[in-house]
């Protein structure tokens, strides 16, 4: 029996404080720090005695006779008031059968069924069909038929600016402050249903102890964390439509930490075109989702005496378009441009600042030489590369707002450094202070005088959290029965 009463997960947003654009690039690293902000899912099983008649109704009229019906999912999200219906099914082979609406990785399907208000959720949907086809892999289809699965999504208010009173009346979709949301979404609601269906073995002495990151409930046995990272990015890039540096991913898994991505052919090289997805594919799909890949993974946290402020300032960024700016920029240069360019300027500056990062004590007891010598190479390795470099592509990633109230800010008393997160733009700043309470207070004020919002978080070097699993049987193994394809 695999049933269970309750399973809740979060997983955290991200600021990427060093390496933006670079990033995108093997080997280069970038420092991503994970923070208080998470997305928590929560699953649980009702009997489908619990579904609307409507819904019922609905299912049973669009079945056929080569669709079998597996189970029902009820999404809800009450930040924005919405409650999606889902029919998860098994299609032996392509069918006329199949609805436009579906998500197909055959044999599964998966269709939303209250089609009225329907509004495609990619992130949402792709993490429900994939792992639960890597579930279906590993147990028999009897064991959760006939059964309501809901899925509850919350966010922190943080992933999402305050609406200004001009715009507070619309119905547009709220504005995202750039923490990795929809990375964070797909790392818990996956994770979520790999530790409810016990493809992720938690030991019975730990359920006792949770709240606990992932890495800490099985520090022996980090293949679970390979497995869940390596299924996330490629959720993630299906969803998406593309593939990124993978930096929100790892950092919603692993936490706070110097990352270096993977190849990026380990994802999109997964499923080949035209694949059929039959026992010997999908036992080969697995085989190479629990591979560690070629990225590096370094865990990090800053010391306890420093805290990260992060500002929205409300303006937004068109990331993609900048990010395609620079690189084709920088695709053009010859070797020898290359070499003595803001790129390779930054290659170093960057791994420089992350060394000096490191080389602080946890305690916090510094010389001035250090500070001074960080602020030094923050200000002329790192932003004056960066501000130089969107010059040349023609696009703003520091733009001269920015570098005012950026300059303005490092020059406070207790600040250490302070720039644009990621890509840059008008959409947010940080600040890593160490001057204590004050010293926040007053880069605060700076900021709210400035028409920056501070958001409400602070650094949270922990990874993706299982908050509670409540399992009505004794069983601690992960299932194994298979299923037939």
């Amino acid at each position: 029996d695999h049933t269970f009463e309750e399973c809740q997960v979060s997983a955290p947003g991200k600021v990427l404080i060093i390496g933006g654009y670079l990033i995108v690039d093997r080997p280069n690293p970038g420092l991503v720090l994970s923070v208080s902000s998470r997305i928590t899912s929560t699953i649980k099983k009702f009997p489908s005695s619990q579904l609307p008649a409507v819904i019922l109704r609905q299912s049973t009229t669009n079945a056929n006779s080569d669709v079998k019906h597996l189970l029902h999912i009820r999404v809800c999200s009450p930040q924005f008031n919405t409650i999606t219906y889902y029919a998860l099914s098994h299609v032996p082979k392509s069918s006329p059968s199949i609805p436009q609406t579906a998500r197909v990785f055959l044999p599964l399907i998966l269709t939303p069924l209250s089609i009225d208000d329907y509004k495609p959720n990619p992130f949402v949907e792709f993490s429900l069909l994939y792992t639960f086809f890597v579930i279906f892999h590993s147990l028999s289809f009897p064991s959760i038929s006939d059964s309501l699965l809901e899925l509850t999504i919350l966010g922190d208010p943080s992933f999402y600016s305050t609406p200004s009173s001009s715009d507070s009346t619309t119905k547009s979709a709220p504005k995202k402050t750039g923490l990795g949301s929809s990375a964070a979404l797909v790392t818990s609601i996956v994770t979520s249903l790999l530790v409810a269906f016990k493809q992720i073995n938690i030991p019975s002495t730990a359920l006792g102890t949770l709240p606990r990151s992932l890495l800490s409930l099985t520090p022996n046995n980090n293949s679970h964390a390979v497995f869940v990272h390596n299924l996330c990015q490629w959720v993630h890039f299906r969803a998406q439509g593309k593939i990124g540096s993978g930096f929100d991913i790892s950092s919603a898994v692993y936490g706070s930490q110097i990352y270096s991505r993977f190849s990026p052919q380990r994802v999109t090289s997964l499923v080949p075109k035209n694949t059929v997805m039959n026992q010997e594919s999908t036992t080969q799909l697995i085989s190479e989702l629990r591979k560690p890949w070629d990225g590096s993974v370094q865990t990090f946290s800053m010391p306890k005496n420093v805290s990260l402020l992060l500002g929205d300032v409300q303006q937004g960024a068109q990331t993609p378009v900048m990010v395609t700016a620079v690189m084709n920029w920088k695709n053009k240069l010859s070797p020898t441009e290359l070499a003595s360019s803001e790129w390779q300027k930054l290659v170093q500056g960057n791994q420089s600042m992350i060394k000096k990062l490191q080389e602080l004590n946890s305690d916090g007891k510094w010389s001035a030489e250090q500070v001074s010598e960080l602020r030094r190479e923050f200000r002329s390795g790192v932003r004056s590369n960066l501000k130089e470099m969107g010059r040349k592509a023609g696009t703003e990633i520091e733009p001269d707002s920015q570098t005012l109230l950026c300059d303005e800010t490092m020059d406070m008393e207790g600040v250490l450094i302070a720039g644009v997160p990621g890509a840059g733009g008008m959409d947010a700043m940080f600040a890593l202070v160490c001057g204590g309470k004050e010293a926040e207070e007053r880069v605060k004020q700076e900021w709210s005088r400035r028409g920056v919002v501070t958001l409400v978080l602070q650094e949270d070097s922990r990874g993706v959290v299982v908050h509670s699993f409540g399992c009505n049987n004794n069983n601690d193994n992960i299932a194994t029965t298979k299923s037939k394809y």
